[in-house]
């Protein structure tokens, strides 16, 4: 190959990766998505049989998503989200993940620690070892990260992330919840992916 022709091809694919938003020598197994501030939805059920509504809560700002990474590693997935206020500290982040034509349910619990379902008849939580899971309020982040081998160690996954915490007074009960970046309504609209193992 020529010299002009390589330092074209190089020009070209660097001319690409600027109009794509993606830096050189970026790999495709990280994704970061913004979403609505305001979006947080909330199940409100009363003491009757009738008393049960979902409204849109714009004021909620401890459930609510305002941006999410996924970064599939090679030895770790990783999901870092960005909330409106998480002073508090009561958010709860739950990942979806679907890989290698099964699904895997991760969640935060005991301070750090990260439990993993894989999911079918009988399934169970199991904790992940050297999974740890995060809240910084300050930085009103929660994070998950969890050894790939905890998921059966896909070569490409599909992420689903959300947000949620919940309220009770003796009057009623209120589930908040927030979506990471919905796009469309069709299936699979609401997964980040597929993302290969970097």
């Amino acid at each position: 190959m020529t010299r002009s022709r390589t330092a074209l091809l190089a020009a070209t694919g660097l001319a690409g990766a600027l109009v794509l938003g993606v830096q050189p020598g970026a790999s495709a197994e990280s994704v970061t998505r913004a979403d609505p501030a305001g979006d947080v939805e909330v199940l409100v059920l009363g003491n009757g049989p009738d008393e049960e509504e979902t409204v849109t809560d714009p004021d909620e700002t401890l459930s609510d998503i305002v941006s999410t990474t996924v970064d599939h590693r090679r030895q770790f997935l990783v999901v870092t989200s960005r909330l409106r206020d998480q002073a508090g500290g009561i958010g709860r982040m739950t990942v979806q993940v679907k890989a290698g034509g099964e699904r895997y349910g991760l969640v935060g619990v005991r301070g750090d620690e990260v439990n993993v379902e894989k999911v079918g008849p009988g399934s169970r939580y199991r904790p992940c070892p050297g999974g740890v899971s995060g809240k910084n309020g300050q930085k009103d982040v929660l994070r998950i990260k969890v050894p790939v081998r905890c998921i059966d160690s896909p070569d490409e996954a599909r992420v689903r992330v959300f947000v949620q915490r919940s309220t009770s007074t003796p009057q009623e009960f209120r589930a908040y919840f927030d979506d990471a970046a919905v796009e469309g309504r069709g299936p699979g609209s609401r997964f980040f992916g597929p993302l290969a193992r970097g």
